[in-house]
């Protein structure tokens, strides 16, 4: 223990001695200048940190990352490197731009991950490697890097590439990310996107992407398994709802065959026959604007043509942090229009029936075709707003999404640790006949599906959600037992229930505004009896 307290203790020592006021908790810092920057990145190779940068402009020239090389420098696992905040990180705006990492024209910046590392919200104008290489101390097994709401922009030396020479499973995960204009190649970065195995294995998922216009040596975005080495490396790789355009070389590559191409805008490719057929593939001209948005008019075909069904779980907002869907369908690439195509319906009040109420949302939408948004107007503030039910509300028949956070005052939690979400809709059984919330019955086709975001549950005495018929149901943001806005939740006897009849559901996701809270169920918080491939 004395040791171990020494060592903290010359940690702190030599962050006060660059001018970094010690952290608050043991693994969070705030920095609004370079030098702190610097520090915190050098305090990182000793303990995780999450690493939260005030918007501005910070240069790597003078930090451990500049042009190393081979895992000589390395970033504790479970560290995070987050951009946008406000002064003092009372706030945060990632949009792009708002915090912006350099360094010299010619330079590699490298580090080599230790575990679990998320970066978000950062304009890079630098290339970025990030190496887990057999030269540099091992990666923990099974370790996750996320890149989230990031750009890369104009850089010389590639762009953006993971590096795997480890006998390690690793898994990439790249969203709502913007690559463009990068040029040349740096030390094995070839492609914008770069993803490169030697050793071990690397799962690659690119969800939302836009990697365009760059002229790097081989490419857009690559999976490349390098079949040269003594020892053959694995990897696949999962996209959905990207725009790989107009790069020099194939928009697309991959060595492996593992691939699973789902509704994505690929100009060229080169790669193997996938082992599963790609879906909704678009190959023509993805009709960007200048800042690499879809246009409107005339319209992009990248507008309300991706899917929800993707893996680990589509991401809430997209690079500007605008919701990621609006329309009956996401946006392909980093940025979602303001295209909506879908038949909205508005809650306006808490009657159990009638007009303007939730019962008559789902009775006009199951009878519409196509695909249906259920939104909330209920006064001008939070409330909570309660919604009684004296009798059941109709079986869901048509595809819908009933998104509580429209509700004036709602907010999605945006804690990496601890939900913060503001629920203003309770939907609350008052009658034994409501023994359930939102159904989803087993007659329905496999072409519905019910998305619920951003409500509390209570009461109810079967199950809050019951889906036994449909497809890849989609439950994020949600409450299920304990308190909201002051009014207690009573148990429901199951929070969500998972039949026979369905086909793929997601609970949750990936994203922090995703996490549901599920507590307090007499029964199950989930019960299971679906087929192995449901996502939890």
């Amino acid at each position: 223990m004395n040791l171990a307290n020494n060592w903290l203790t010359r940690i702190v020592a030599g962050m006060l001695a660059i001018g970094i006021a010690p952290f608050a908790t043991a693994a969070e810092l705030c920095v609004s200048n370079t030098n702190e920057l610097n520090g915190a990145l050098s305090t990182a190779q000793f303990l995780p940190l999450t690493i939260k940068l005030v918007q501005g402009t910070y240069s790597l020239a003078g930090s451990v990352w500049h042009n190393a090389a081979f895992g000589d420098v390395v970033i504790e696992g479970g560290s995070s490197l987050l951009g946008g905040y406000t002064t003092n990180c009372t706030g945060r705006d990632i949009a792009a731009e708002n915090t912006v990492i350099t360094d010299s024209s010619s330079a590699f910046d490298d580090v080599s991950p230790l575990g679990n590392l998320t970066i978000e919200g950062l304009s890079w104008h630098t290339s970025l490697s990030l190496e887990i290489s057999f030269f540099g101390p091992d990666i923990a097994p099974n370790s996750e890097i996320v890149l989230h709401r990031d750009v890369f922009e104009g850089v010389q030396n590639g762009g953006i590439g993971v590096f795997l020479s480890q006998d390690e499973s690793v898994k990439l995960r790249v969203t709502d990310t913007l690559i463009h204009d990068s040029h040349g190649a740096g030390y094995a970065i070839n492609c914008a996107l770069d993803a490169y195995v030697l050793d071990g294995t690397l799962d690659v998922e690119f969800i939302n992407n836009t990697v365009t216009s760059n002229s790097a040596n081989d490419g857009g975005a690559c999976l490349i398994i390098d079949s040269g080495s003594s020892v053959q490396g694995s990897g696949s790789l999962s996209a959905f709802n990207n725009i790989f355009y107009g790069n020099s070389g194939p928009d697309l590559r991959s060595d492996s065959a593992a691939l699973l191409l789902i509704d994505n805008i690929i100009g060229t490719h080169s790669y193997p026959t996938p082992l599963l057929p790609p879906v909704g593939t678009l190959t023509g001209d993805p009709k960007l604007d200048s800042n690499y948005r879809p246009i409107e008019a005339p319209l992009s075909p990248a507008i309300n043509s991706g899917t929800e069904d993707v893996s680990g779980g589509l991401p809430a907002t997209d690079l500007d942090g605008r919701a990621r869907v609006i329309g009956g369908a996401p946006d392909r690439g980093a940025y979602e229009s303001n295209i909506n195509n879908a038949f909205v319906q508005t809650v306006t009040n808490t009657n159990d029936s009638g007009s303007g109420s939730l019962r008559e949302a789902i009775i006009n939408a199951n009878a519409a075709s196509g695909f249906n948004i259920i939104g909330f107007d209920i006064g001008s503030s939070c409330g909570p707003h309660v919604i009684t039910l004296a009798s059941p509300l109709p079986s869901i028949t048509s595809s819908v999404f009933i998104n509580g956070y429209s509700q004036t005052g709602s907010a999605q939690n945006d804690l990496d640790s601890g939900d913060d979400a503001v629920i203003c809709v309770i939907l609350k059984s008052g009658d034994a006949s409501a023994s359930t919330g939102l159904r989803v019955g087993p007659s329905a086709s496999g072409a519905v599906y019910l998305k619920a975001v951003g409500m509390a549950f209570s009461g109810f005495s079967y199950a809050a959600l019951d889906l036994k018929g449909g497809s890849d149901h989609v439950v994020a943001g949600n409450h299920f037992g304990g308190s909201v806005g002051g009014v207690n939740l009573t148990a429901n006897q199951n929070n969500v229930w998972l039949g026979t009849g369905i086909s793929g559901a997601t609970i949750g996701g990936d994203d922090v505004s995703q996490r549901n809270i599920i507590s307090g169920a007499l029964g199950d918080g989930v019960h299971l009896d679906v087929p192995s491939a449901t996502q939890l």
